[in-house]
């Protein structure tokens, strides 16, 4: 039994484990995938406190992970099947494991929103499995940060063309600002996407049109309690998973050291 699980090594998830070790509470830290959440997507956090020049977000991850390892904290790798409440604790089914604990705490972030596209084998959600490709044509659709941060990472090495399906641009101005200096990318708005799919060939699709809470699945008991395990500082819901368009790191980490904070009080 665990005093604390935490889900999802995102910076809210390290963070939370990260305040927890400082209180002396050793927290279970799971982790489906890589760690860092959508930072491994981001080719450079410029807003983020102590990078004046800005930080590309792998390299953040490695500033955060080395920071774990200071403190001796273990992310385990496991995919988180359910999670269920029942007799005052948690219970959580892992595929290697079932772990349980006192209070647990959610990190799981989003997950991209995917239209229903005939080109399986060509589309892509994120940018990080496509990290590693040269000399190819991407389309990239979407017009907010994401769309245009991916096209500046990918068009070190490849052809782009970003494609909005109208004619406002969510992105900010200083991400439009290097779109529209590099050569190497092409903007395209108003654009309807099965027809200019079917007159102009690329390699690879890469979708950016939004993202959606991950929350794991809660068995039939724990569903019905979220509220009360919320409010009775059981459960906590930190970082991306609940703040919406709000999707930054540094917000992400105030959730996780909030959390870690109050579950120590």
């Amino acid at each position: 039994m665990h005093k604390v699980i935490i889900i999802g090594a995102g910076p809210a998830g390290m963070a939370a484990a990260l305040q927890l070790k400082r209180y002396g509470v050793d927290a279970l830290l799971l982790e489906a995938n890589n760690p860092g959440g959508l930072l491994n997507n981001a080719n450079k956090v410029e807003n983020y406190l102590g990078f004046a020049d800005g930080i590309n977000g792998t390299k953040l991850i490695e500033h955060f992970t080395t920071h774990l390892k200071k403190y001796d904290i273990k992310i385990t790798q496991d995919f988180v099947e359910k999670t269920n409440f029942n007799d005052d604790f948690f219970e959580v089914y892992g595929s290697k494991q079932t772990y349980q604990s006192e209070k647990l705490i959610l990190a799981t972030g989003t997950s991209p929103i995917q239209p229903d596209i005939k080109l399986k084998t060509k589309v892509f959600f994120d940018v990080v499995d496509l990290i590693d490709v040269k000399n190819k044509h991407i389309i990239i659709v979407g017009a907010g940060d994401a769309a245009f941060d991916y096209a500046i990472n990918l068009s070190q090495h490849n052809q782009i063309t970003i494609l909005n399906r109208s004619t406002e641009i969510k992105a900010l101005p200083i991400l439009q600002k290097i779109v529209a200096d590099n050569s190497n990318i092409n903007y395209l708005d108003n654009v309807s996407i099965d027809d200019h799919l079917k007159s102009n060939a690329c390699d690879y699709l890469l979708f950016a049109i939004g993202r959606k809470p991950n929350k794991p699945k809660y068995a039939n008991e724990m569903a019905s309690q979220e509220t009360e395990l919320i409010k009775k500082q059981k459960l906590f819901l930190i970082g991306d998973i609940k703040n919406g368009i709000y999707r930054q790191t540094s917000l992400a980490i105030a959730d996780g050291i909030k959390a870690a904070m109050e579950i120590a009080s």
